[in-house]
């Protein structure tokens, strides 16, 4: 009885199974010149393999993450920035100006420095959210949400200086990538799906750099003992 209940779960194989899903995003940097050699090519993603290893490209970052057929997940990692965003008038700039040249005494009674009332909280780092849904074939539709912040300057919206010294009032400025899209993927098959260029110090778009975007999702088999 036992040998037959061994040999029937041998040939039944597990006995349980089932599907997860892992997304793997990777960010590789090349050069304007290099993009219509990588979008002609056949298999983008191998040849910009070929390129890393020749340093004419480079893998900016990667992320990857698992999800279960039709469930979200999201990864983080971030910095989260705390900074001054509403103050209060300092006054008039024509007063200011008119004390600074009549009645310096009275300069610190009559005027202070713009005082911050409101803070705001900006997530700096790269926020990754995905909804895998399978299908049948080894496709794959995926929603996918993300979204990289950085903090690329402080800039200073008004100069204040006085005898107690410096409090400019400072602004952050930020750059920020964010995809939102649905695609319909067959597994194992790297796809791009997205090109952009970073910002210069001014805001402009680095005429040379180019960041290509390239999503790969797989299936991953979970199995009970057999």
């Amino acid at each position: 009885m036992h040998l037959l209940t061994g040999l029937f779960l041998l040939l039944a194989g597990p006995l349980w199974a089932a599907e997860m899903v892992r997304v793997q995003l990777d960010f590789i940097e090349t050069t304007a010149g290099n993009l219509p050699r990588v979008t002609e090519h056949r298999t983008p993603y191998s040849f910009l393999l070929k390129e890393i290893e020749q340093k004419r490209a480079s893998r900016y970052n990667t992320e990857l993450l698992m999800a279960r057929s039709g469930e979200t997940a999201t990864t983080e990692s971030i910095v989260e920035m705390i900074y001054r965003s509403d103050y209060d008038p300092p006054g008039s700039e024509r007063w200011r100006d008119y004390l600074r040249q009549n009645r310096p005494d009275f300069t610190r009674l009559f005027y202070r420095p713009p005082t911050p009332t409101i803070f705001e909280t900006r997530n700096t780092g790269f926020t990754l959210e995905i909804q895998p849904v399978l299908m049948e074939d080894h496709f794959i539709n995926l929603r996918l949400a993300a979204d990289e912040v950085s903090l690329q300057r402080i800039e200073v919206v008004i100069p204040y200086e006085d005898h107690y010294g410096n409090a400019d009032l400072k602004m952050p400025v930020f750059e920020s990538h964010r995809q939102n899209l649905g695609l319909t993927l067959l597994a194992n098959r790297p796809q791009l799906f997205a090109i952009y260029s970073p910002r210069r110090d001014d805001g402009s778009a680095d005429p040379v750099r180019r960041i290509l975007l390239f999503l790969t999702a797989s299936l991953l088999e979970v199995r009970s003992p057999s």
